[in-house]
């Protein structure tokens, strides 16, 4: 079977309907090579033929009927949406599934109309892996500390902390510039979920997850943002001292 340069043209139409533009590209050389040499190469040909296949107006069809099915999974079901978002935002801090992201984050907020990363096997992939679903279960962990509690930041703390400029990480600084230890402090709990998760630490039934506090340490006129992992109950002692 000869491929014609319209049977191409009206394929590269679908491709770029179904945002599939390297395919288009491709369908879009092979059309030059039409108009230049006359007809494909053999090879050529059969490669266009199945990609013919792959773009034609039955698949178009099927294609526009899973994308209508799609969104009204995502319209109906408010826990993924809660769910993509949660992880979206986990994904805005990673080099990964950034696309995708974007993407979730232009939807939920109405700035932009459902894109080519919005296909419903990327999505269900980002939000479906197992650190997708680490930063799922910290969200929906029960909090372990509330406003008004006092902790402890942990020695053994998971991640990074930042503790800004008046509180010290390490003892030589602390020495140096007559600040306190992180681990000296005592903190008092002011916000639950004061920031989105950026980590992906499994969640631990006893410590919790990767949720955010803000807190304020006794004696220390800053504010500072911590992973629940990260806390502990602080000593009575230490609280009136």
């Amino acid at each position: 079977m000869t491929v014609t340069y319209e049977q191409l043209e009206k394929g590269v139409n679908i491709a770029h309907k179904l945002n599939k533009i390297n395919h288009a590209n491709t369908m879009t050389d092979m059309m030059r090579s039409i108009k230049k040499y006359g007809s494909l190469t053999y090879r050529q040909g059969q490669y266009a033929q199945l990609l013919l296949e792959q773009y034609s107006e039955q698949a178009l069809a099927q294609a526009t009927q899973e994308e209508s099915e799609w969104l009204q999974i995502w319209q109906n079901d408010p826990e993924l949406r809660e769910k993509a978002a949660v992880i979206a935002s986990y994904y805005l801090t990673t080099p990964y599934y950034a696309n995708e992201a974007r993407a979730i984050r232009g939807v939920i907020n109405g700035t932009e109309d459902i894109s080519k990363y919005f296909e419903k096997g990327r999505i269900m992939r980002m939000v479906g892996n197992k650190y997708a679903q680490n930063v799922w279960n910290s969200h929906k962990g029960e909090p372990k500390w509330k406003v008004g509690d006092m902790v402890a930041i942990r020695k053994t703390y998971k991640g990074s902390l930042d503790m800004g400029l008046k509180i010290a990480l390490h003892g030589y600084r602390s020495q140096n510039l007559g600040i306190p230890m992180y681990d000296e402090l005592s903190y008092m709990v002011v916000q639950v979920d004061s920031k989105p998760i950026d980590q992906a630490y499994t969640y631990d039934a006893k410590r919790g997850g990767c949720r955010y506090y803000k807190l304020l340490p006794v004696g220390v006129s800053c504010a500072v943002h911590v992973m629940e992992c990260n806390l502990k109950k602080v000593l009575k002692k230490k609280v009136t001292k």
